[in-house]
């Protein structure tokens, strides 16, 4: 900053302590002692045209502005003060002044806040003028919020809305107050109001006193005029209860189209202003249209059969007629374009506008099986009338208005009156087992809905004796002028015999499937000419269905190596060449993981009458995956037993061999101390299913005369994780620790009170997974040093180690007890050496 000299240097160093992008420095009498850079730059006077000069001379218009008066208030008072103006010498600019008192006089430091002031003003006159867009929306329901999602409008609308006045929702978060559940991400509607300027979707909100609210709402993006977003307008909609009918609506929709999907039922609609025929696709389907084509009255006239078109027109005329208005229920033909001939069951209802038909809405139901059913029936009713002519059942008569009955003369005995008896048609009525009468009723009824006049069915009724009958009823009902049934004709016949054999092989079958069920099999049948075979369901083999399926894709699951022999005894059977068969084979099925057998038994159940070959394959199959498993558990359990006893009897032989022979009842004992010890290991193993043994358990087993503490006996400790031996290295090691024992206690630690033998081992990694074992002696008699030779247990410890496990042993003979190390490989048998949680830890 320049300066006249350096008495101005305290002011300087408070100027750069002061805001601003400028200063300069007057003494007491308003001359420049300062006067940066920036300040030349923004009054366009450089330092030396300025300082040591007042001022007011300097730039007089600094005289005659609000500047001149607060300047002295500084200098006079001796406080700092800040304050914005348009600038003294640049009226065009709006300065923050921050001026400080300082030893010689005043320092200044400004800032033009020019840009700043018109943005400020820009923004307030823009929300002026959304205040004022917002009045005039104050009896609509409309909102306005700040980027941050605080509400900074609320209309009179909100208030009614959702409950809550201005002064209590003005300043909070929308989203909160509300509770605002959004259809997509709040990220995703920023990101189009950003993009688009709007957003529009339902909202799902709750008003003050608790109530659900849907919420369309209209948001809208308001930017100043420099184009930074500022506010979002929201125009509010509450479109609840339109919602709620929307959804009523397409869920009434939804369950019609239902109906008539279920019902088989194709709707129509003939507006006749527009002369426009709308029809669901099940119109067209049922006439054999292409859906793709648009349906048209004249076509619709063009498929109904010529024999029927002019009662349906006659009837489509009388339905317009404002003085009839007759609702159209009738049945007719149709022909569809390829020349198939369908029977249509026709309803429609006029619909009208004053005294003008304006449309006609219907249904059409193809009702071909129906009428084709109803055919046979007739037919089968003729056939009837000639059996009953051949007096094999009894042909009956109602006459309803007069309640009376008269039939053949076979009816009296179906109805269990005596021969000469005329049945009387009120004692009939009484002897129909319980509830059949009123559901005989209920079919009449039903049919008579459906415009049938034909019944068909059966029902119990008793006899006088209490014996229960079945009989069939076949009628015909004859309407009268009301459209109420006045006669019923048709026929009886006894199927009490037929019922009982069907019950009784009902019955059969079922005990058949539960002891099916019972022995855990699956029945099958094989038509061999066909080649198409059919089981019941081996998840339900109680089940009475049977599923079809090929047998060559079955024959195509079965092994490879299998394959070939049931094809031969399915061939064999079917040929006749043999009566039955029994044959075990392995088969994929899809819901298990590897193969699985099947042990199956078939026969000759049927043959054709006239060739005498098979015509009909029956018998049945059972899983016996688990029987075979086990048998091979058992066969793998013996060679492993096999395998383990031969590798114990040379064991044995190597310690017979081993052992020095000089002193019998040395020799007694060295001999059956090592093979108690080979019976002890294997007594682990066969614990563990050969699978292996633990460390430690073989330790406690050898060593637990020694595992007790005492106060002077010698004693053995034991420190290590859990390991787990594979079976070869738990008889190996079995051997070594015996022999390691064994010397400990006639000449080491064990040999004398207070001894003490300490067994360490720990799991390393040394390439692979290895144990290493430490056997350390103290407290037995002092040790002379390595002996001149090997006595049996370093033969023992060199052969089990070192030569069967393929490890290592170290012994050091320390004055103060033998000390022995040994190292095996712990991945020999296959299985995992240690704990799970061990092995993490060494990894």
């Amino acid at each position: 900053m320049a300066q006249p000299d350096g008495s101005g240097s305290c002011a300087v160093r408070t100027l750069f302590q002061a805001l601003g992008d400028c200063t300069y420095a007057l003494d007491r009498e308003f001359r420049f002692l300062a006067y940066d850079e920036a300040a030349a730059t923004y009054f366009g006077r450089p330092a030396e045209a300025v300082l040591g000069r007042t001022i007011w001379e300097t730039f007089p218009k600094t005289s005659i502005g609000r500047l001149e008066p607060v300047l002295r208030q500084v200098m006079e008072e001796r406080r700092p003060l800040r304050a914005e103006m348009a600038g003294a010498v640049r009226p065009d600019r709006w300065i923050e002044y921050t001026i400080y008192p300082t030893p010689e006089g005043i320092g200044i430091a400004f800032s033009d806040r020019t840009e700043a002031r018109r943005a400020a003003e820009a923004l307030q006159a823009n929300e002026e003028r959304l205040r004022d867009l917002l009045a005039t929306l104050d009896l609509g329901t409309s909102m306005a919020r700040d980027l941050d999602g605080i509400i900074r409008f609320w209309s009179e609308g909100c208030g009614r809305l959702y409950g809550w006045a201005a002064a209590e929702a003005l300043g909070q978060s929308a989203h909160r107050l509300l509770q605002t559940q959004f259809p997509v991400p709040p990220s995703a509607i920023e990101a189009m109001l950003e993009a688009t300027g709007e957003w529009t979707g339902d909202l799902r909100q709750v008003a003050r006193d608790g109530r659900a609210l849907i919420v369309e709402a209209r948001k809208v993006l308001r930017r100043d005029a420099t184009g930074r977003p500022v506010a979002v307008l929201e125009a509010l909609s509450d479109v609840t209860a339109q919602r709620a009918a929307e959804a009523a609506l397409a869920e009434s929709e939804a369950r019609l189209a239902l109906a008539t999907a279920a019902a088989e039922i194709g709707i129509w609609d003939w507006t006749f202003a527009s002369d426009r025929l709308v029809c669901s696709t099940h119109v067209t389907h049922i006439c054999g249209l292409d859906p793709a084509q648009p349906m048209t009255p004249a076509a619709a006239r063009r498929v109904v059969d010529r024999a029927d078109l002019t009662r349906v027109l006659a009837a489509l005329r009388r339905a317009r007629d404002p003085k009839s208005r007759q609702r159209i229920a009738l049945e007719c033909c149709i022909r569809r374009p390829d020349g198939e001939l369908r029977h249509v069951a026709l309803q429609a209802e006029p619909v009208f506008a004053g005294a003008k038909a304006t449309r006609i809405v219907g249904t059409l139901r193809d009702v071909t099986e129906r009428w084709q059913m109803q055919e046979e029936r007739f037919a089968s009713a003729a056939r009837l009338r000639l059996a009953v002519e051949a007096g094999r059942m009894a042909v009956w008569d109602v006459d309803m208005v007069e309640d009376r009955l008269t039939g053949s003369p076979e009816l009296p005995r179906l109805l269990g009156f005596s021969a000469t008896e005329v049945p009387d048609l009120a004692k009939a009525r009484t002897r129909f087992a319980p509830g059949e009468r009123e559901r005989l009723g209920s079919l009449i009824a039903a049919a008579l809905a459906r415009g049938e006049h034909f019944v068909e069915t059966e029902f119990r009724y008793l006899w006088p004796d209490g014996s229960a009958r079945w009989l069939m009823l076949r009628t015909e009902l004859s309407l009268g002028a009301s459209g109420r049934p006045v006669r019923a004709t048709g026929v009886l016949l006894d199927i009490t015999e037929r019922r009982r054999m069907e019950e009784a092989l009902r019955e059969s079958e079922a005990r058949l499937r539960l002891a099916v069920a019972a022995a855990g099999l699956t029945s099958w049948e094989v038509d061999p000419l066909q080649r198409v075979a059919r089981r019941s369901d081996p998840l339900h083999p109680a089940s009475a269905t049977l599923s079809d399926f090929s047998l060559e894709a079955y024959l195509a699951s079965i092994h490879p190596e299998d394959r070939g022999r049931v094809r031969g005894r399915l061939d064999a059977l079917s040929t006749g060449s043999i009566e039955d068969y029994a044959i075990e084979y392995r088969v994929q099925v899809p819901e298990r993981d590897g193969w699985c057998w099947i042990e199956s038994h078939g026969t000759i159940a049927e043959r054709d009458t006239q060739t005498g070959l098979p015509s009909r394959l029956a018998g049945v199959a059972r899983d016996i995956t688990e029987r075979k498993q086990a048998e091979e558990r058992q066969s793998l359990l013996a060679r492993e037993v096999d395998h383990r006893a031969k590798n114990a009897l040379a064991v044995v032989q190597a310690a017979l061999r081993l052992t020095p022979k000089e002193d019998p009842v040395a020799y007694v004992q060295a001999v059956e101390g090592r093979v108690a010890a080979l019976a002890r290991a294997q007594t682990l193993l066969a614990r563990g299913r050969w699978t292996g043994a633990e460390l430690r358990a073989l330790l406690e087993d050898e060593l637990a005369p020694f595992l007790v503490d005492g106060a002077q006996a010698p004693r053995v400790r034991l420190e290590g994780p859990p390991v787990l031996l594979w079976p070869a290295a738990t008889q190996a090691l079995s051997m070594a620790v015996h022999e390691l024992a064994t010397n400990a206690v006639k000449h080491g630690a064990l040999s004398q009170p207070g001894g003490l033998v300490t067994v360490r081992w720990r799991v390393e990694i040394m390439g692979s997974l290895h144990l290493r074992l430490d056997w350390t002696e103290r407290g037995g008699p002092p040790v002379a040093g390595s002996p001149g030779r090997r006595g049996f247990g370093s033969r023992v410890l060199e052969a089990t180690v070192r030569a069967q496990l393929g490890g290592q042993v170290r012994q050091n003979w320390a004055a103060e007890g033998v000390q022995v190390q040994i190292d095996i490989p712990l991945l020999g048998g296959g299985i995992a050496p240690v704990p799970p949680d061990v092995a993490a830890t060494l990894q």
